[in-house]
């Protein structure tokens, strides 16, 4: 592979339709796209398999592979630049994190979890095939200031890549909040339960964590515990012969009117009809 123009203007294109690429490592960074087809990427031990509209970002010097898995044919464009084709302060720079973290996307990169090397990113709203084939276009046509307008769109897409790698973080931070919260009721159903006292616990206000909650599930926070305690009512009602005014205190419900109540709404019947089902 020729790479004219690259350590001249510190970025190259290059496009191809290889089955097959046999481990390598170069002297520079790659961002590899896959514009039509299915590959299988391997680097350091790990596989992604990559389709359509999928991407990658290859340190400097890793040792990478990958081939076709798809019956179609496939069409990769890879853009190889170097550190300081960013910025000239980047010179030197070895891993991709570096540079984010040296240059005006720091700020940003401050609050991400992951590296953004060799794994695969998605375009999923098309945005990112749009800047791939204005860059491409500009690098074919090579218009006065080309490389300025490239590093201009090649920026467009990194940000692009950060925001994809946000949204995945708050999305698993969101996940694991509407965990800790039905982990929390599970645990303690029995108990008296407050929303104000488990936002307390998870370092979030209680109005927070109520919009989040419903948001989430459908439901508000107090439907949810009263199914939870219902729900574990039922069992105790399937299983043993104790009173249902214990097992209203058992399940955190002291007023055994309003357990026959909502264990009516919810069930379609008393619990000591439902109870006759079971015996």
């Amino acid at each position: 592979m020729h790479y004219q123009g690259l350590y001249e203007n510190k970025f190259h294109v290059h496009s191809s339709d290889w089955d097959k690429a046999n481990p390598h490592r170069h002297g520079f960074l790659e961002l590899l796209f896959v514009a039509k087809g299915t590959i299988d990427h391997h680097i350091n031990g790990i596989t992604e398999r990559i389709g359509t509209g999928g991407y990658l970002i290859v340190d400097l010097g890793e040792v990478h592979s990958m081939e076709r898995v798809s019956e179609e044919p496939i069409y990769i464009t890879n853009f190889l630049f170097l550190p300081e084709f960013l910025d000239r302060t980047l010179a030197g720079k070895k891993r991709f994190d570096d540079i984010l973290e040296s240059f005006l996307l720091k700020f940003s990169y401050k609050t991400l979890k992951e590296s953004m090397t060799g794994k695969a990113f998605y375009d999923t709203d098309g945005s990112v095939s749009e800047i791939v084939n204005d860059i491409v276009r500009e690098y074919e046509q090579k218009n006065y200031g080309y490389l300025e307008w490239i590093r201009c769109q090649f920026t467009k897409l990194l940000i692009a890549t950060m925001r994809n790698i946000g949204k995945k973080e708050n999305t698993a931070r969101y996940n694991k909040l509407i965990t800790d919260i039905t982990d929390q009721v599970n645990a303690h159903y029995s108990e008296k339960l407050k929303l104000n006292d488990i936002a307390k616990e998870l370092g979030y206000s209680a109005t927070y964590l109520s919009a989040q909650f419903s948001k989430s599930t459908g439901q508000r926070f107090s439907d949810y515990v009263k199914n939870v305690r219902i729900e574990h009512a039922c069992k105790i009602l399937e299983n043993t012969n104790m009173a249902i005014p214990d097992i209203a205190h058992a399940v955190g419900i002291s007023d055994i009117k309003f357990f026959n109540k909502i264990f009516k709404q919810q069930i379609g019947i008393p619990p000591s009809q439902f109870r006759k089902l079971y015996k």
